[in-house]
């Protein structure tokens, strides 16, 4: 029996897979920033990417007090989209970026601004959850345009009709590309606990806070749905807290890349990193996000790093976080998707029987 049930749930991921490859929208697999693939033929560094992008990095170059990213440049790769590129040879144990926390989106920046007055309204309206509260503050941010500090940021972000993740694909598409999958329940669920979210806050923050949120903003259940899912796929954990940060996000994913993400200490060219709030308060220094070459990389080469496919995430967990299915044949796409289960061992007076098999 959990030899055929294995088989039968191998069956239901290809199925998935193949259906999403099939009928998902073409920059879903190919044309998004979070594609995956093989080529990674370096090429000229050209300005391809966006003006936008190129305003961000700019922008932040001429940031004082601590970014780096003399190493990097925002490129376009076909297959990709906007991505981070060697903008030199690159040596094994450079520092390519280095990212400042003030730089940061986060929640606990939220309240040094007028939006920290209803921070823990915010966190307690939606349970607790960091990601809701920040979905908000990217909300609000957003609706204050040219004024907020992200707005050049925000410009390179994908609007809703070019973010392919599953909880902003219509109620069809998800019918149609996750049937047979755990995953269409799984994405149902977190749909319904985003919109009572909105709901929540709707009915009391909003209507109690005009001047933050003004009627003619951003600020819709759509939008919010949009906020979730630029957090689900782009936000990193910093420290003890989710975080977006400006042009770190740019990097797309290869399993095993040997490139890593760490925190140093803003304004030092220490190879030395700190994993602790306590170790950032004793330097009393800022805290910066640091992207590290793990190899040498040709001029024009892009930078990758892995989300996790060669750590603890399966096929499913990087569809559903970032909207694509890592590999590029039905075995590779396996190795990716976890391992089979046997049920055969869980009696049948198991209490939890049900949520198991």
């Amino acid at each position: 029996k959990s030899i055929f049930r294995a088989a039968a749930m191998w069956l239901l991921l290809l199925q998935c897979v193949r259906v999403v490859r099939c009928y998902a929208p073409h920059s879903l697999l190919h044309g998004s920033q979070y594609a995956y693939k093989d080529d990674h033929t370096p090429r000229a560094c050209v300005t391809l990417a966006s003006p936008p992008a190129v305003e961000l990095l700019n922008s932040l170059r001429s940031t004082e007090n601590g970014f780096v990213a003399d190493a990097i440049c925002v490129d376009e790769h076909a297959g990709f989209g906007q991505c981070l590129t060697a903008a030199r040879p690159l040596a094994r144990g450079e520092q390519l970026l280095v990212i400042p926390r003030r730089l940061h989106l986060t929640v606990s920046g939220a309240r040094a601004s007028a939006f920290g007055a209803v921070v823990d309204d915010a966190l307690e309206l939606v349970g607790g959850d960091e990601s809701g509260a920040l979905a908000l503050y990217l909300l609000y941010e957003l609706g204050r345009g040219d004024e907020s500090d992200w707005s050049r940021y925000f410009a390179c972000l994908p609007p809703p009709e070019q973010l392919h993740v599953p909880v902003v694909w219509t109620p069809e598409q998800r019918a149609q590309l996750l049937a047979g999958s755990h995953m269409a329940s799984t994405v149902e669920e977190t749909v319904s606990a985003i919109k009572a979210q909105w709901s929540a806050m709707q009915s009391t923050l909003l209507t109690a806070h005009p001047q933050l949120f003004p009627p003619n903003g951003p600020f819709t259940e759509e939008r919010f749905l949009w906020a979730h899912a630029i957090v689900l796929t782009r936000a990193l954990p910093f420290g003890d807290e989710l975080a977006l940060i400006p042009l770190l996000d740019f990097a797309n994913h290869e399993a095993r890349s040997p490139n890593t993400c760490s925190i140093g200490v803003s304004g030092s060219s220490s190879e030395d990193t700190v994993t602790e709030r306590w170790q950032l308060e004793q330097l009393g220094a800022e805290a910066a996000a640091v992207l590290t070459s793990g190899k040498e990389h040709a001029h024009a080469e892009q930078v990758f790093i892995d989300y996790g496919e060669a750590g603890w995430r399966s096929t499913w967990e990087m569809l559903y976080t970032y909207g694509f299915v890592p590999g590029r044949s039905p075995q590779e796409w396996l190795q990716a998707g976890g391992c089979p289960l046997a049920f055969a061992g869980v009696r049948a007076d198991d209490p939890l029987r049900e949520q198991k098999v």
